[in-house]
């Protein structure tokens, strides 16, 4: 992560209901910050609630650990923008760690068609592809859990086709 300086983009933290809002670095000291929010307003806060945010078109990745600036506000803002995207969306990784969202809607990434090529591939294909699937990441995680420690239970939940 590079230092934060005037002009740059990034993510002020407001308060618990409005999180974190988008804005750019106007002036900067050892203790402060002024920000031009995207709202249009300025604010002076203190710099610990002043992240840095990634370009634009790092928006959306699969994968949080190929974001540049690696933050609270830069994993939440990723995980939003690919919930919006598409029907695989509500899924993104951070290395190993699947992050789901619940998208209450049907996913055509779980149609019989899809699921039947996570599991007969036992997963590869979909991962290799960085095509997010449940499926995929269960099978992923029992096969580098069991030589670890056979004796480890684990629990998968789904429609009754996956087991």
């Amino acid at each position: 992560m590079s230092e934060l300086v005037s002009g740059d983009p990034c993510w002020v933290y407001i308060d618990d209901n409005t999180t974190y809002e988008k804005g750019v670095v106007t002036q900067l000291d050892a203790k402060a910050a002024t920000v031009k929010l995207q709202s249009g307003s300025t604010i002076n806060v203190h710099r610990n609630l002043v992240l840095k945010a990634n370009k634009e078109k790092q928006d959306g990745v699969a994968d949080n650990t190929f974001l540049r600036e690696l933050n609270e506000a830069t994993i939440l803002h990723n995980v939003g923008v690919r919930y919006a995207q598409d029907d695989g969306g509500c899924y993104t990784t951070t290395g190993h760690i699947l992050i789901a969202v619940n998208p209450f809607r049907e996913l055509k990434i779980y149609d019989d068609s899809q699921v039947h090529n996570a599991s007969r591939n036992h997963g590869r294909a979909c991962i290799a592809a960085r095509r997010i699937h449940v499926e995929a990441g269960a099978r992923r995680g029992i096969r580098t859990q069991r030589p670890l420690c056979p004796f480890t239970d684990q629990a998968i939940s789904g429609p009754p086709h996956w087991i």
